[in-house]
């Protein structure tokens, strides 16, 4: 079992590869659907604690649900805090570790998904179409985008 600080230190590692990635995008001043889906997907598996370069899962649900199985089998304690986040109206700590990502790329980007598109996002790409819509109809992204055949 790792200790505290050699989890925290995963933990900020990854979050550096993850804020990289969000800078990626948000420097970049003219976005094709192909360059927001390839690094917006390494946010998000970074933001998990997985490696792009090695994950092949594109199922949303299933790479939340491993996150959480790996961050338990870190710390026991983290198992016990997991069962009593159940108790909310039934909500689980997938439920509530999908919401903060989604929330934290929204504070990200600066754009409001809709929230029931999001939620039924169940791959990778399903997020990226979300958060590009959203995108569309932000008055900060809608002129970078670039659509298939248009420069």
């Amino acid at each position: 079992m790792l200790d505290r600080a050699e989890i925290k230190k995963r933990i900020q590692y990854h979050r550096t590869l993850s804020d990289a990635e969000g800078e990626l995008i948000l420097k970049e001043e003219k976005i094709e659907f192909s360059f927001l889906n390839e690094h917006l997907r390494k946010y998000i598996l970074y933001r998990l604690h997985f490696d792009p370069a090695v994950e092949t899962d594109e199922d949303f649900n299933s790479l939340l649900k491993r996150s959480l199985e790996e961050a338990m089998a870190f710390h026991p304690d983290l198992l016990a805090e997991e069962r009593a986040a159940r108790s909310c109206d039934g909500a689980s700590t997938l439920v509530t570790k999908k919401a903060l990502l989604l929330q934290s790329i929204q504070r990200k980007f600066d754009i409001r998904l809709d929230a029931f598109k999001a939620v039924e996002g169940k791959t990778l790409t399903d997020i990226s179409k979300v958060i590009w819509e959203a995108m569309e109809q932000s008055p900060a992204w809608k002129d970078r985008l670039v659509y298939a055949g248009n420069t």
